[in-house]
């Protein structure tokens, strides 16, 4: 009778036992197959292919875009900047990584590009009446 009794509790031990380990196993079962998962969905089928159109107006947009598109390629994907060269006085290309086309535009402007950006930090400011009024 002892026998038996202890043999029925050392029987629940190796169950409660077993139990355990069942959940142990499925649980670095699930943590396997999440990694899995994770490693499948970083691989390099996200890469974009980005066009950006900038006209070159000023130097601070272009590095701006270029140091935009520096990190993009740095974390793989395919970065081109168009910068048609509106304003001649723009000479910078800022980019190591990312594609740069340059193009020099075939306008002809009623007044001269030149004219234009000339010294615009002291353009005066108008307000919406002054410009309303005839000469």
């Amino acid at each position: 009778m002892v026998i038996q009794s202890l043999l029925y509790k050392v029987n629940i031990v190796i169950q409660s036992l077993l139990y355990m380990v069942n959940i142990v196993i499925q649980s670095l079962l699930y943590s396997v197959n999440t990694m899995i998962q994770l490693v499948i969905c970083n691989d390099n089928t996200l890469i974009y292919k980005i066009l950006i159109y900038s006209p070159c107006v000023t130097t601070v947009n272009v590095n701006y875009l270029v140091c935009i598109g520096d990190e993009l390629v740095k974390a793989g994907h395919n970065f081109v900047v168009y910068l048609p060269n509106v304003n001649p006085n723009v000479k910078t290309n800022g980019s190591k990584l990312a594609k740069l086309i340059n193009e020099k535009p075939n306008l002809s402007p009623v007044t001269s590009i030149e004219h234009i950006f000339h010294n615009v930090s002291s353009m005066e400011t108008y307000s919406f009446w002054e410009i309303l009024k005839v000469n």
